[in-house]
């Protein structure tokens, strides 16, 4: 036990001096980025060598901007980029130098004698996309070469809880995982303290008996083993809350994170991002207006009652991607893949959300958002709440044109998933969120895959299941007790071959 924690520290230990390298690099990448726009341009806009400004005062507007950079940084996550998604990473990156040059701007608006000039800020700003960009793909390539193939434990109730699990484990290119072994909570609560103190990773399902798993939560976090676990929506919730106290008593405070503040400027920002993207996406939607009208000269727009912010209904508007009176014989359906109701037109704009464009009139009027929760027809909404009653949670905040659920889900993920994400917004919504959900939603868009309507994880049995992990080059062994899946080595994949 006490070998395995000291590998478990020194794991850490190396993990925690990247992150720590990376972020020093990324701090003076942002300090260097201002400094070498030009030697001249220094010397007679920021008067450093004259005596406008002394250096003392010099030294302190310094210091705090390399505080406040320290601080966006700290806060976006820059530094933990090693096992992030690249694509993530790119929005998280995009916010923290936008969020860096309105810092700096501040300073400059408080101090006329180191004026800079909005061109300097945009360059200073691409220096650090590049810069910042080129200190992750350093520590990315560090990290991929210095870690080794980890073991994990899945700890669930029942083989279908483990399959997602595994499935995105076996995707995940952050991490490579030699064996991952699925072990029921019907166990003895000792034989599962063994196996996870020889696992690198244990991940629990949500369907686990909840006081073994607050149990086995605890034994992880004392002998430093990192584990995941998938939450209920009561778990979402609850992580909303903040400390306070009840004289002595500790207590956790769940209350709306909406205050007015914020929903002045986010409307604000609504209108402002609205009028500005209907602008500039004018001529392409006289293109896609015209190819869906020539296609069978009916009307391009799409009308359909959904319903936003405490259950009010409104007209939203789309693009139509599918043939008129689509669900006159078979009523409201959801798309499925290979469906025959859309156009050739509605395929490619529905692969890259561009049937989306007409919503910013919604937007502008206010019955929705730029972020926010999809908003959803009334019979879905009906007929979900019976099953799921904190779907109506969805409807404390106004329908949006991009949410959580989109840029972090695929476009089949099921319903629970994508409910949990939104859950999760309702609960943490924050202007810094949504700036990182528009940067991520142009992603989404540039990477259509995440619109594809194709589930590579579907299953129909536990056969089918372990028939799929043996062709993924797995060597799968089943018992009373779980089933191991280990990574078969390169001459029994060969002799199999």
């Amino acid at each position: 036990m006490d070998k395995q924690s000291r590998l478990q520290e020194k794991k850490h230990q190396r993990f925690t001096w990247l992150q720590i390298v990376l972020l020093l690099f990324e701090l003076l990448s942002v300090s260097f980025s201002y400094i070498i726009l030009d030697a001249r341009y220094i010397s007679t806009r920021f008067h450093i060598i004259e005596t406008d400004i002394s250096v003392s005062t010099a030294k302190g507007i310094f210091l705090l901007f390399v505080v406040g950079v320290f601080f966006v940084l700290k806060y976006f996550g820059l530094y933990r980029s090693v096992k992030t998604n690249p694509l993530e990473i790119f929005c998280n990156l995009l916010c923290a130098v936008v969020t860096i040059a309105v810092f700096a701007m501040i300073i400059d608006y408080f101090n006329p004698e180191i004026s800079i000039n909005e061109v300097s800020h945009l360059i200073a700003m691409a220096l650090q996309i590049v810069f910042i960009g080129i200190g992750i793909l350093i520590a990315r390539y560090i990290y991929r070469k210095k870690r080794k193939e980890k073991k994990a434990v899945v700890i669930c109730h029942h083989t279908d809880d483990a399959i997602p699990i595994i499935f995105r484990a076996m995707d995940d290119k952050a991490d490579l995982f030699q064996s991952i072994e699925i072990c029921f909570d019907s166990n003895r609560t000792r034989w599962l303290k063994e196996k996870i103190l020889c696992a690198d990773h244990v991940y629990f399902s949500h369907q686990c008996v909840i006081g073994k798993r607050n149990e086995l939560l605890e034994y992880c976090s004392v002998n430093k083993i990192d584990l995941s676990f998938v939450p209920t929506s009561a778990n979402i919730v609850i992580n909303s809350g903040l400390f306070s106290s009840l004289d002595d008593l500790m207590t956790l405070d769940i209350r709306s994170n909406q205050d007015l503040e914020y929903l002045v400027f986010k409307r604000l920002g609504d209108l402002f991002g609205s009028c500005l993207l209907l602008l500039l996406l004018a001529p392409l939607c006289a293109v896609i207006t015209l190819l869906i009208f020539l296609q069978d000269g009916k009307s391009p727009i799409y009308k359909q009652e959904r319903v936003t912010l405490n259950g009010e209904k409104f007209l939203l508007y789309k693009f139509r991607t599918m043939r008129l009176e689509a669900e006159k014989e078979t009523g409201a359906v959801l798309a499925s893949n290979g469906d025959e109701r859309i156009t050739k037109i509605g395929k490619i704009l529905r692969s890259m959300r561009l049937d989306e464009i007409p919503q910013l009139i919604n937007v502008l009027s206010g019955a929705m958002s730029l972020v926010g929760p999809r908003p959803e027809r009334i019979e879905f909404i009906e007929s979900t709440t019976k099953d799921y009653p904190e779907y109506r949670y969805r409807l404390t905040v106004k329908a949006g044109l991009s949410g959580l659920a989109q840029v972090k889900g695929w476009y089949n993920s099921s319903f629970q998933d994508k409910l949990k994400f939104d859950l999760y917004y309702v609960t943490h919504c924050s202007f810094a969120l949504d700036m990182r959900i528009l940067f991520m939603t142009l992603g989404a868009i540039i990477k259509p895959e995440m619109s594809k309507n194709v589930d590579f994880r579907t299953y129909k049995s536990e056969a089918d299941f372990l028939t799929i992990i043996s062709k993924r080059g797995f060597i799968v062994s089943k018992s009373k007790r779980g089933i191991m899946i280990e990574k078969a080595k390169r001459n029994d994949s060969k002799n199999k071959k």
